[in-house]
């Protein structure tokens, strides 16, 4: 199967990456492996330049560069950098060679980077020796000639000389369905690129992993070699050790709260569920990591399958954690304590969940596997809900209402907030616009003093022009902002009447009002996210509400049906 890989570089030394793609490098490092002072050149490559000479690769795009202006600060984006790796397999079953590869990289080049100084090498090994056949193409990020307008460029200016390559999410999926489509034609070994991967392994933790393998080998046979007891022979990164912990839970969880308490109680991973997504908190760090950046396996929609798969072949099995029979009676699933005379919240949500799968199991309809999932998903449901009503209960709330009011003064909170944020802002801004103008002031001060006491004027106005026209400027706004001597946004300053305050003293100023606004934030940020959590829960126990119109439209269609029959 063919890969695309991207990598953009700011290194400004073009003439390394022409050296990288001749002579060998450390694959850990990525510095050139020297032997009796001179560099090691790979054993097998071809290499060809687009639009340039891969030898003056270097010397064409400064000149270019310098042509266009273009590329000068340290954070522009030099070059970009395209690896097309193929299946090793397509070596031996499907012929490809070297030159193969090659040509189909030089073309691959001249349709989707057209205009572009590029150089195109192929090299007939990959990493740790796979014999992965695969192609590398750098391209300058400046283009040098102007071409033809093509459907996949997005803007007008990308078919310009002078303008810079443009790569967006769709341009990249292009450039995969390209690479998808050139594997095909040939018949080489593809999948689908665009598609997620179940498992998936970025180069930065490809990297990550052996660099720390390598070490751990180094420490190991420093202890073999003192007699001592070696550690584990493989190195497993926080990602690794994510992706394991949840695949060996998941194999015997059949809830997302006994998947919760398995990751915690075995290895010490909180399970932190965000609007529905989850996410995973490493013992070594505070963040949690998302699901989807560990592959398709470990998200929520997957997880959340297995369960159900779990609960069904635990009822195929015999488990008696889950099995069912024909009423679903003796589910358990609500309390067996006795009933208070006025039950609260979550002893109604009970009392209606045993009443509401005594009603809907009593006549089954002749379509058992459709009762059955339907009536499961109901079960799944009231239980969500009763855990919600016992958080209300957990918090002190006595009924919904006072959820929606406690919700209620939580918004009424952040607009206060925001009002100050706001407020807050446009000090920031006048402070800002004051600080432009008093600073122009002080910078141009002495030189329109020269310019006032110099005996013709006229030259001096025309040698310094520029100078004498911002001092009147910022006096000219300084003047009709200031009242009774002070500045408006400035009273709590110490300042003499008539003289304006210094640019360090406005800082200052504007400094504390920033630090304010990030309070303010930090204080939205809190509400914003009890909010969120509120009616989290609150969703969760309006499912009340919603489930007995479900059961009871069920219940009455039995009854149609059986009327009828």
């Amino acid at each position: 199967m063919a890969v695309l890989k991207h990598l953009s570089s700011k290194n400004a030394d073009y003439g390394s990456v022409v050296q990288y793609l001749m002579f060998q490098h450390d694959t850990l490092t990525g510095r050139p492996l020297i032997r009796d002072g001179h560099l090691l050149m790979r054993d097998e490559f071809l290499i060809d330049g687009v639009e340039c000479s891969p030898a003056n690769f270097d010397i064409e795009c400064d000149e270019l560069n310098c042509k266009y202006h273009k590329n000068q600060e340290y954070q522009d984006i030099k070059s970009h950098h395209y690896i097309i790796s193929f299946d090793p397999k397509d070596v031996t079953e499907c012929g490809l060679t070297m030159e193969k590869a090659q040509d189909i990289g030089l073309d691959f080049t001249k349709n989707n980077f057209p205009g572009h100084q590029a150089v195109v090498c192929t090299h007939a090994d990959g990493d740790n020796h796979s014999g992965n056949i695969h192609v590398h193409i750098v391209i300058n990020s400046l283009r040098k000639k102007d071409v033809v307008h093509k459907p996949f460029m997005e803007r007008k200016c990308d078919s310009k000389a002078g303008y810079k390559h443009h790569l967006t999410n769709d341009y990249l999926e292009y450039l995969k369905k390209q690479v998808m489509n050139i594997c095909n034609s040939l018949g080489l070994h593809q999948v689908d690129l665009l598609s997620p991967a179940k498992s998936r392994l970025t180069d930065k933790e490809q990297w990550a992993k052996a660099r720390g393998q390598k070490k751990l080998d180094t420490i190991n046979h420093k202890k073999i070699k003192n007699g001592e007891a070696p550690e584990n022979a493989e190195f497993l990164t926080i990602k690794e050790e994510l992706r394991r912990a949840v695949k060996e839970a998941s194999s015997s969880a059949k809830s997302e709260q006994e998947f919760s308490q398995l990751l915690k109680e075995k290895y010490n991973i909180t399970l932190k569920v965000s609007r529905g997504a989850y996410g995973y908190i490493h013992p070594d760090r505070n963040k949690p990591i998302r699901g989807r950046m560990l592959g398709t396996e470990y998200t929520e929609t997957h997880l959340r399958s297995v369960f159900s798969r779990n609960v069904t072949m635990g009822t195929r099995t015999g488990d008696t954690s889950c099995r069912q029979n024909a009423s679903l009676t003796h589910l358990p699933i609500h309390s067996t304590q006795e009933e208070p005379d006025t039950p609260s919240l979550l002893g109604k949500l009970h009392l209606y969940q045993e009443i509401s799968i005594q009603q809907t199991s009593s006549q089954p309809e002749p379509d058992q596997l459709i009762e059955y999932l339907s009536r499961r998903k109901r079960i799944k449901a009231l239980q969500e809900s009763a855990e919600a009503v016992a958080f209300l209960q957990e918090k002190g709330y006595d009924s919904i209402d006072d959820l929606k009011a406690d919700i209620s003064d939580v918004r009424s909170e952040k607009s206060i907030i925001q009002q100050k944020i706001r407020a807050v802002g446009k000090d920031i801004e006048g402070l800002n616009e004051q600080l432009h103008y008093t600073g122009q002031y002080y910078a141009r001060k002495t030189i329109y003093k020269e310019f006032v006491h110099s005996k013709d004027k006229a030259k001096f106005r025309a040698t310094h022009n520029t100078a004498i026209r911002e001092f009147e400027e910022a006096r000219r706004w300084l003047h009709s902002h200031i009242e009774n001597g002070t500045l408006p946004t400035y009273n709590i300053m110490e300042s003499e009447e008539g003289k304006f305050p210094g640019p360090r003293t406005v800082r200052a100023v504007r400094d504390k009002e920033i630090m304010e606004r990030g309070k303010f934030r930090d204080e939205h940020r809190a509400l914003k996210e009890k909010e969120n959590n509120l009616n989290t829960i609150l969703e969760k126990v309006e499912a009340l509400v919603v489930s007995p119109a479900i059961d009871e439209t069920i219940i009455s269609r039995k009854r149609t049906q059986q009327s009828r029959s």
